[in-house]
């Protein structure tokens, strides 16, 4: 058989060496993602083969699988899929073992050639999807533990949604596996180029990605490669002419010397003549198997090309003998593929329409018949082409609800889409309103606008004139859920929904009223949903739906939380985190320990509620889906950590999730904390770029707590630059965002910081702006006394006093004894930088009041040790700039060195201090406080640098002689 192909590898030395690299960095523990592109036919599966055979790869398990363009679709996850089974089935079952139940269940679903037990019930969330990704991850990492993995994923510009979503996801969260991914990638060609585009910026933006673009062959390595070819020195002027033909491409230059290079027509790149003059000098009967393995657009076993195309096993070999020496197909002991991709949509592009109907029917009922052959997915594409309506119905609805079965919910929109177009033809008869109701529901979890809605209303219509109440419950259901954009319209549909369920207690019922009860609380309506709530449970419990009930004291537990009953709030809350984590419900379990952090901040238990985000994380740890919900713990607990002054900490959160993918409401947080603490180090253009992304996030619909926590940041930023009319341009702007839909642990900080701003225009701008500010503090605090009540947060509280004293500061009556009062409520809160704040404000208070420098250097001490220890540059320089002026030097001087626990350390240092004194470790601290090990370690740590000593012991010595011990 003549050589078509160069023996040894030419002009990719360089990539071959970095991907070696790349490849002792993975066996070391540095993920990486190697992503190489080029154009069509410049060697980028040569050079992966040749990475594959090399000795770098010589310990790793290497895996690979390639997207195929079957209609232009693949299965969900299709080349991880195949790549997986390469492992074996003893190395996945020993990499499963030890995982979650709910894990080991969804991945043996996933890739069926695993045993498992059945599996638990599944939740159908939006989330899903990404705790899918999550567990590939896992399971190749684990398969990793014990041998390097060089995962090869080819052709990606083919690939499917769910494979395309999860590569990103592993770039994004993937760190210290012993894993390399290979991706190659063909430019210039997709069927959707600007989408394929978008999505490989996508990939490159990760810092574990590395991209590589292949380059065609220079002339000297065209001489090279013909040369090696034709093992005789090439002429100079035949690789020449050759180089021009042929742009340098190796895979066109592989093509001409199987021509013989006797062709002196150009040759296109764009178009398949070329290509189709070795397939035309076949035989007839080499032409048509060609035809018909090009239909399927992927390997093919030989007993199933035999079938489609008609032709015995023998007969079929013989045909295609031909093009196998004329290196036009490749075959193994099994299955026959084209060469090169190229050559197979040449193949297929020169079909006339009636002649891919035919091969694509015959190769759909070759399908059907060997369904251990083929996927649902497959299937349908094929019927689909073939122009069979009937059988294309019945395989596409099998495709879409395959689909969904595995999370993959934009393949299964594709394959619905396929079947409401069907329906007008003939068909089976099938039940179109459950099919309706299926496809909503995939719909609304790939994030599709709009087509949720518009199938929940044909799926209502096929119900008929007198539907049944059950099933037009569930319509309704779906469009209260699918509209939660649009809360009256919402809970209207929820009202329907009610009113066609019987009024005895099922699962179904306490749900909807849980969903009722949770959409009034985002119209802050807490008493009725606090009402619908308990409805939720009573029915839940009366029903023994213990998972419906665990939703509805989830629901509950929160707007308790909101009306003050905090015990009876976290009672519930506990509850349901323990029914969530014993059903492995992630969407359930994770959302009830975020409403019991919630609750902690309501209570002013900051440190608490941090506490609460560790357990969270836990959590989801266990239940295997870290990465899909850590990461909204991570960022709840930087943005209390923010509040704590423990900003080092805070920022190691967000760094530790820089590029990886995030959430609507995840990014928004992340977005939000990070301008916070830029703000508050004196990064100004930095918080302006992440308040600015965080302000894009929200939306007209967006709760309150979102849009009035964003603001708030926004208002302090203009404030913290110096910008006071900006500041109060802003804070117009915010109020009247929330105006109608204010709640009680957010919507105060706005008020009070806009009240801040109103106070610094009305001190210092000219008379007519500073009457309007005036005007604009009078009448935020008088409303935000008339909204709080004794029941309301402490935090609340704490801003109303705040904002009463900024208030003090318009008409005169700045008394320092109100900062104090302010900045003691804020230690007590545990919120030490909004306590340094107050104390700025007292210390300016006093200066104006009393010559008594002693009494001025108190406050101003206590908030410089706060700005110095977070590092606050703007606060700092502010209270830096009034001890120079007020000429305080030296009495600020002798208060650090003479001050004692009381004047140095907030009220919960002291706390801990006392129980150092009485000898307690870290872990009885926590205990004694209900705060984390690590939390407790933080505060004693904070405490010997504040007292200016080197142990625990001198410290409690310490304590003892200021009589913090007998006090405690």
């Amino acid at each position: 058989m003549p050589r078509i192909a160069s023996p040894h590898l030419i002009g990719r030395e360089a990539e071959l060496q970095r991907l070696s690299e790349l490849s002792a960095a993975a066996a070391a523990g540095a993920f990486t993602l190697a992503l190489i592109k080029g154009d069509a036919g410049i060697g980028k599966t040569r050079l992966v083969r040749e990475f594959e055979r090399s000795a770098a790869c010589a310990d790793a398990l290497v895996l690979s699988g390639s997207c195929m363009a079957i209609g232009g679709e693949d299965t969900p996850y299709g080349p991880l899929v195949r790549a997986l089974r390469g492992a074996g089935a003893e190395t996945l079952q020993a990499a499963m073992s030890g995982l979650p139940e709910v894990m080991r269940a969804e991945l043996a679903i996933l890739i069926p050639t695993l045993s498992h037990t059945p599996p638990l019930p599944r939740d159908s969330s939006r989330g899903a999807q990404g705790r899918q990704y999550e567990y590939l991850l896992e399971l190749l990492g684990r398969i990793a533990d014990s041998q390097p993995v060089v995962l090869v994923v080819e052709d990606i510009h083919w690939a499917d949604p769910s494979t395309r979503h999860c590569l990103l996801f592993i770039a994004r969260n993937a760190r210290h596996e012993r894993l390399l991914v290979l991706a190659t990638h063909r430019l210039h060609d997709a069927a959707d180029l600007h989408a394929a585009e978008l999505y490989i910026g996508q990939l490159e933006r990760c810092e574990t990605v590395t991209s590589m673009v292949l380059h065609p062959f220079s002339e000297a390595q065209v001489r090279e490669q013909v040369t090696a070819i034709l093992q005789t020195p090439a002429d100079v002027a035949d690789s020449h002419r050759i180089a021009a033909r042929t742009q340098g491409n190796p895979f066109f230059v592989e093509e001409l010397i199987a021509h013989g290079a006797t062709t002196e027509a150009p040759l296109p790149r764009a178009q398949a003549a070329a290509l189709l003059e070795r397939v035309h000098a076949l035989p007839e009967p080499s032409q048509r198997a060609l035809q018909v393995l090009a239909a399927f657009g992927r390997a093919v076993h030989h007993d199933l090309l035999s079938a489609a195309a008609d032709l015995p096993e023998p007969a079929l070999t013989e045909a295609l003998r031909p093009a196998v020496e004329g290196h036009v197909v490749e075959a193994d002991a099994t299955t026959f593929t084209f060469r090169h991709a190229l050559t197979r949509e040449a193949v297929y592009d020169a079909l006339l329409p009636g002649e891919r109907r035919r091969l694509h029917g015959a190769v759909a009922a070759a399908l059907h018949d060997r369904p251990h052959m083929t996927n649902a997915g497959e299937l349908a594409v094929q019927w689909r082409a073939a122009d069979e309506p009937r059988a294309a119905l019945a395989a596409s609805i099998a495709a879409a609800q395959a689909a969904a079965g595995v999370y993959a919910y934009s393949e299964a929109v594709e394959h619905y889409k396929g079947v409401v177009s069907l329906w007008d033809g003939e068909g089976p008869d099938v039940d179109r309103a459950q099919i309706l109701l299926d496809a909503a529901d995939a719909a609304n979890r790939a994030g599709v606008e709009d087509l949720p809605i518009e199938w929940c209303r044909l799926g209502l219509a096929a119900l008929g004139d007198e539907p049944d109440p059950r099933r037009a419950a569930a319509f309704y259901e779906r469009l209260g859920r699918f509209q939660d954009h649009r809360l009256d319209t919402s809970l209207e549909y929820y009202r329907q929904a009610l009113a066609c369920l019987d009024a005895g207690p099922s699962a179904e019922r306490a749900r909807l009223l849980g969903d009722e009860a949770l959409t009034l609380s985002l119209s802050v309506r807490w008493d009725e949903a606090r009402d619908r709530a308990e409805q939720a449970l009573a029915v839940a419990l009366d029903a023994g739906a213990e998972i419906e009930a665990g939703f509805a004291r989830s629901v509950l537990g929160l707007m308790l939380g909101y009306l003050g009953a905090f015990d009876e709030a976290e009672a519930h809350l506990r509850e349901a985190c323990r029914i969530g984590e014993a059903h492995e419900r992630p969407d359930d379990a994770t959302r009830a320990y975020v409403h019991l952090g919630e609750v902690r901040r309501l209570r002013g238990d900051l440190p608490g509620a941090r506490a609460v985000m560790g357990e969270g994380l836990e959590a989801a740890r266990r239940l295997g889906v870290e990465a899909s919900y850590g990461r909204y713990f991570a960022l709840n607990a930087a943005e209390d950590e923010y509040e704590l002054g423990q900003w080092r900490s805070a920022q190691a959160r967000l760094d530790a999730l820089s590029g990886a993918s995030l959430t609507w409401t995840e990014t928004l947080l992340l977005h939000a904390v990070s301008g916070q603490l830029a703000a508050g180090r004196g990064e100004l253009e930095a918080a302006r770029g992440w308040l600015d992304a965080a302000t894009a996030q929200l939306r007209d619909s967006s709760a309150t707590e979102w849009t009035a926590y964003v603001g708030a940041a926004v208002i302090e930023l203009e404030l913290t630059a110096g910008r006071s009319l900006e500041a109060l341009a802003a804070a117009r702007r915010q109020l009247d965002r929330v105006r109608g839909r204010e709640e009680q642990l957010y919507t105060p900080g706005l008020v009070a910081v806009a009240v801040r701003a109103a106070a610094d225009v009305a001190t210092s701008a000219p008379a007519a702006q500073a009457a309007e500010a005036r005007q604009l503090a009078e009448i935020q605090v008088g409303w935000l006394a008339g909204f709080l009540s004794e029941r309301s947060p402490p935090i609340a509280l704490a801003h109303l006093a705040g904002a009463r004293a900024e208030l003090s500061r318009v008409d005169g009556s700045d008394d320092p004894a109100t900062w104090r009062a302010v900045a003691a409520e804020w230690d007590r809160l545990t919120h030490p930088y909004r306590a340094a704040y107050a104390r700025l404000r007292e210390a300016e208070a006093l200066r104006a009041t009393t010559g008594d420098r002693t009494l001025v250097a108190a406050p101003l001490g206590a908030a410089l040790d706060v700005a110095r220890e977070l590092g606050a540059a703007p606060l700092l320089a502010d209270l830096e700039t009034l001890t120079r002026r007020a000429r305080l030097q030296s009495a600020v001087a002798r208060r650090s060195s003479s001050a004692g626990p009381r004047e140095v350390l907030t009220n919960r240092e002291q706390e801990v201090l006392a129980l150092v004194a009485q000898g307690y470790s870290n872990k009885r601290i926590g205990e004694a406080l209900f705060i984390t090990q690590r939390t407790a370690g933080l505060h004693v740590s904070r405490i010997l640098g504040k007292l200016s000593v080197s142990s625990r012991h001198e410290a409690g010595a310490v304590a003892r002689r200021h009589g913090l011990v007998d006090e405690a």
